[in-house]
């Protein structure tokens, strides 16, 4: 295992993950194989949901709700929230509802961690 692999292992197996915006779920498979606690799906389309269900048939949560929703019931629930591309598809004015909704949904021990941001 090289040591970016080790990295994300160290991030992802054995956590309570959600993925926003998972699309198709390419991702999602490869999250899937660092072997997380649970993996929830955020996404809004239900025909990708759809997909998404029969592609991993139980292997995942989805969430069909919005992530801009402040009312959401999954506070505190998460270890790692992944926002991979999910920041260029949504208008600058909805970041810091997006960020704050975020690290509400974060476990109060991973609060401390910080933002990682990815942009490659």
């Amino acid at each position: 295992m090289n040591e970016s692999d080790k990295l994300l292992y160290k991030y992802f197996n054995n956590k309570k993950v959600l993925e926003v915006g998972a699309n198709r779920g390419d991702i999602t498979d490869q999250l899937l194989n660092l072997k997380p606690k649970l993996l929830t799906v955020n996404e809004n389309c239900n025909e990708m949901c759809l997909e998404l269900k029969k592609r991993f048939n139980g292997n995942i949560t989805i969430d069909n709700s919005s992530i801009l929703n402040k009312k959401r019931p999954n506070l505190n629930s998460f270890d790692v929230i992944l926002l991979k591309e999910m920041v260029n598809a949504l208008p600058f004015e909805v970041y810091s509802l997006l960020f704050e909704n975020c690290l509400n949904m974060l476990n109060k021990e991973e609060r401390g961690e910080g933002g990682r941001f990815d942009y490659s």
